[in-house]
């Protein structure tokens, strides 16, 4: 593991890069140095010191492919290169404000780590039902495919929503018309694309849509612009969401969204949610 300065993640090619340089030196199998110095004459022959580390008056310093690397150490080494074996990159990450760390194998763990990985290219071949030399665009078919599928699914789903809605008429509210529903099987963005076409489709002045999943209760509320400025969706958003015991949620003045943070295990709760965004439009007179 080592960390180090630097302002910007480590790309692939600069990993990749790191990786043949450790790689080269190891295969030189030249011979690593450690000789006892003043800390002072150390620093002044260049031997590379680690931020933040304490040192002794007199350190240790580790030289390394013939000066490739000099630093002031106080570990255990190899006594040549090449018993490192092999030099392998595990990742690259961020540990703080301009400090990344990499982490690497080397030896029998990076023998080991190669091995997995050849291992599980050859299952993922197994299952995507190709080869290994294939893998890469089998599977990039396989991902369209699942989002055509998907996309089908949409617009079954709302499909299928919009046939109960096309069942219930909007509500006359003093001037507006108020519609608020519990539809079946939407996640939350099928829920807000559904009442957004909804209000595009002048269907209601303020609509409200109710959804429940394994998860939770999503709620989406709509207003149409002639009415957002004076009574936001938000505002109607939050009465809707603690009648269903609270959760958190948020949106443009025309079209909310937002959800319970569990399941709701009483129905009778959604109906008091749907009110209550009725109430308070009422109550705006």
């Amino acid at each position: 593991r080592f960390d180090f300065a630097h302002g910007s993640p480590v790309t692939r090619e600069e990993l990749d890069a790191i990786e043949d340089l450790v790689n080269a030196q190891i295969m030189g199998n030249t011979a690593t140095a450690t000789e006892l110095m003043a800390l002072d004459d150390a620093l002044a022959s260049g031997a590379m010191a680690m931020f933040g580390e304490k040192y002794d008056d007199t350190v240790r310093v580790l030289s390394m492919a013939d000066g490739f690397s000099v630093e002031l150490c106080g570990g255990t080494h190899v006594t040549r290169m090449g018993d490192i074996g092999l030099f392998k990159i595990l990742s690259e990450s961020s540990v703080g404000a301009g400090v990344r760390r990499i982490e690497a194998v080397t030896a029998d763990s990076a023998l080991q780590v190669i091995r997995e990985q050849e291992q599980l290219l050859t299952e993922l071949a197994g299952t995507a039902r190709s080869s290994r030399d294939r893998l890469l665009e089998d599977v990039g078919k396989l991902v369209s495919e699942r989002k055509r599928l998907l996309s089908e699914i949409k617009t079954l789903k709302e499909g299928d929503a919009l046939g109960q809605l096309d069942q219930q008429a909007p509500e006359q509210i003093g001037a507006q018309r108020y519609l608020g529903a519990a539809v079946s099987g939407l996640g939350g963005r099928e829920l807000k694309d559904l009442a957004r076409r909804m209000l595009d489709d002048n269907r209601a002045d303020v609509i409200c849509l109710l959804s429940e999943t394994e998860k939770n209760v999503g709620v989406v509320v709509g207003v149409g612009k002639a009415l957002s400025s004076s009574l936001p969706a938000k505002n109607l958003l939050g009465t809707g969401v603690d009648a269903l015991g609270g959760g958190g949620g948020g949106g443009s003045p025309t079209l909310a969204q937002g959800a319970t943070k569990t399941p709701v295990t009483n129905p009778a709760l959604k109906d008091q949610a749907l009110a209550q965004v009725r109430e308070t439009l009422a109550a705006r007179g």
